[in-house]
């Protein structure tokens, strides 16, 4: 799952890294579509979890295949296509713990959001609400009351990030009124 920023959003325990997008066949397998399609935490843990309106799952897994972009998986217990169909849209977690570390300047999306945004001269400008990646770089969304910005996580804009105090601080900020989301 590490590349330079990993999506999603996270519990102290358990990172999101995907979410589920269609039943595969009619054995009870589904399509996970991966935030970051490199991800490995497949590889590393045997436990995940599903979260949706409808309910949660919790348990061990397969990987039969390999989608562009994510997986094919076959779920302890579901072994239908109508138990699969009741998951699309669910939000996938695997524990941070089974996770590898991370290299020095790499984040997990989920670490990223709530951080509080500064400029240069340490004005507060909002919280990351979101982060995506955008092609040719990440992107941070921050959103300080009904204003949202989009801010690229490139060297150009970001200064500093500094994930125990959960404050990032850029540079660039007095351009916004020309780059109005």
């Amino acid at each position: 799952m590490p590349s330079d920023l990993s999506n999603a959003s996270c519990t102290v325990e358990m990172l999101e890294v995907g979410k589920v997008i269609r039943p595969h066949g009619v054995g009870g397998a589904i399509k996970i579509l991966l935030y970051n399609p490199a991800s490995h935490a497949f590889e590393t843990t045997p436990h995940m979890e599903l979260q949706s309106p409808s309910g949660k799952f919790s348990g061990a897994y397969h990987v039969i295949g390999h989608i562009k972009g994510g997986l094919i998986l076959v779920l302890e217990g579901v072994t239908d296509r109508k138990q699969a169909e009741s998951w699309v849209g669910a939000r996938v977690f695997v524990p941070r713990e089974d996770l590898d570390p991370l290299d020095p300047g790499q984040y997990y999306y989920a670490d990223l959001v709530g951080c509080t945004i500064f400029d240069e001269d340490d004005h507060v400008l909002g919280e990351v609400h979101d982060v995506f990646e955008a092609g040719a770089s990440d992107v941070l969304v921050i959103r300080r009351g009904s204003e949202e910005r989009m801010v690229p996580l490139l060297e150009d804009w970001i200064i500093d990030i500094n994930l125990d105090s959960k404050q990032i601080r850029i540079r660039g900020a007095a351009d916004w009124a020309a780059y109005k989301a």
